[in-house]
């Protein structure tokens, strides 16, 4: 296995590896929402929100996993996996510029620098692969 398609595979275990961290996260948050009931106006509602968005971006990162893992033997798949992470540079940038506008309350934005750089990677690598195999 060339040294391009370990960083694309490694990426696809990373995104599995989250999926499945944020969808237990995701369950562990919706399914206790009623305690946040005496601490903040409206807590049950909104946990219960958080816990159905971070469920959404669980099951993405989960799906975006399979396809990394998958790209790495098939080149077919490398496509598909571009296009994934490209979305999910084009989404963490977003959440960063949402926190630069002060609209996250202040949220940090290194884990969002790192998700997109990490995805920028990853979309070097597999266009390297795409551009070997021709």
């Amino acid at each position: 296995m060339t040294k391009n398609r370990t960083i694309v595979k490694g990426t696809g275990l990373f995104y599995f590896l989250f999926g499945i961290v944020a969808i237990a996260t995701a369950s562990i948050m919706y399914f206790a929402a009623p305690l946040a009931e005496g601490t903040i106006e409206d807590g049950t509602e909104v946990a219960m929100m958080y816990g159905i968005i971070l469920a959404v971006i669980g099951v993405f990162m989960l799906v975006a996993g399979i396809i990394g893992l998958r790209a790495a033997k098939h080149d077919a798949m490398l496509k598909p996996f571009i296009y994934v992470s490209g979305l999910l540079v084009v989404l963490n940038l977003a959440g960063m510029g949402m926190t630069f506008r002060g609209e996250t309350g202040g949220a940090p934005i290194y884990l969002n620098l790192i998700f997109a750089v990490y995805s920028f990677v990853a979309i070097v690598a597999a266009s390297r692969i795409m551009n070997e195999s021709k």
